[in-house]
């Protein structure tokens, strides 16, 4: 009995010594089949994703990894804050930009201006009393090539308009004319458009060829102007009185009124009217004094002109006077002198002639 059990001893030490063997036979094999693992490399200082990234030359997601690839070729422009240009983008967007503007800068901090639209801007303070003159107004522009702002100084109700889901309504009781557009005109929404008409609901273009109007703006590359006055409200300033001479279209001068109808080039406003409008600005007096003047000292922009051969009537139904009981009570002196204050070191206008605009 103690020979079996001491074979069977023996047996179990076998079969444990084989186990052994084999165990350190296949560990080795293991081991000489594995390489040697290479150098962790230092994580890419460009590329977010140094990872998935073995080079920034061929990185793997290029969609994820805003340098790793040439910005102009940018396959998701959305999801790339860097793409740029924008014009190359095939779904471009605004380049994020947080900066703080320039001091005395008019673009803010908006790194490229806003797509240039093939329309003029026209602006009309709109109150209850001026709904069929606005309504004249807006058909005699058409939608097709204007687009159009109007300003509710009053709560009146233009539902009733058929066209007037296709304009811009702003609504702010108890205002006047350059108070909205000094807020609302912003030099970046001004550069989108050829020009930028403000026009009173009291203002009658029913003899003004829009298209013809426009092109004369164009042709002589005019800054500031407006049609003169002819048939209606008795004016103060005579040098805007309609000139019946026929062989020429108006004249160049360096007073244009601002009201009731004034066009201003989208680079004049920009570039100086929306500046020279003070914060407070209401009746607009004084701004016509000085605003040729400031162009030209400021931009070197002379070319101001009235239009005579297609006039307006000055309906004046009287809206923005200062009995009204849907305006507040304004100072109009007061922002006279500040004009004179502000620009004293300019010379205020003559109100003379300084040239012709003859026919295009």
């Amino acid at each position: 009995m103690h020979g079996a059990s001491r074979m069977n001893q023996t047996r179990l030490a076998l079969i444990l010594c084989a186990s052994v063997a084999a165990f350190m036979v296949w560990s080795y094999s293991d081991w000489a089949t594995t390489p040697t693992p290479a150098p962790t490399p230092e994580p890419c200082p460009k590329c977010p994703k140094p990872i998935e990234c073995q080079t920034c030359q061929q990185c793997p997601k290029p969609q994820e990894c805003p340098v790793c690839k040439p910005q102009e070729q940018c396959p998701k422009p959305k999801e790339c804050p860097v793409a740029s240009p924008v014009e190359q983008c095939p779904l471009g967007h605004e380049p994020i930009n947080f900066e703080p503007p320039q001091p005395n800068s008019l673009t803010g901090p908006r790194p490229t201006p806003l797509k240039k639209l093939q329309k003029s801007l026209v602006t009309i303070p709109a109150g209850n009393a001026g709904k069929e003159n606005v309504d004249k107004l807006v058909r005699k522009f058409g939608l097709e090539n204007f687009q159009f702002i109007l300003f509710h100084y009053d709560m009146s109700d233009w539902s009733n308009v058929t066209w007037y889901k296709d304009v811009i309504s702003i609504r702010v009781p108890g205002r006047m004319k350059w108070w909205y557009m000094k807020r609302f005109i912003t030099p970046q929404m001004a550069e989108m458009y050829e020009y930028v008409f403000a026009i009173d609901e009291d203002s009658d273009p029913e003899s003004i060829d829009i298209p013809a109007f426009m092109n004369i703006l164009r042709t002589h590359k005019i800054h500031i102007a407006q049609p003169a006055v002819t048939t209606g409200y008795s004016h103060q300033f005579t040098a805007v009185v309609k000139h019946d001479d026929p062989t020429v279209v108006g004249r160049f001068t360096d007073f244009v009124e601002c009201g009731p109808f004034a066009v201003v080039s989208s680079e004049a406003w920009a570039g100086c009217v929306w500046d020279f409008i003070q914060e407070d600005c209401a009746s607009g007096w004084g701004l016509d004094l000085y605003w040729h003047q400031y162009c030209k000292y400021k931009l070197g922009f002379d070319k101001t002109a009235i239009i005579d051969k297609y006039p307006q009537i000055h309906r004046s139904f009287r809206t923005a006077h200062a009995n009204d009981a849907n305006k507040p009570k304004y100072d109009p002196g007061a922002e006279l002198n500040a004009y004179h204050s502000r620009f004293s070191f300019l010379k205020q206008t003559e109100m003379k002639q300084l040239g012709l605009v003859k026919m295009p």
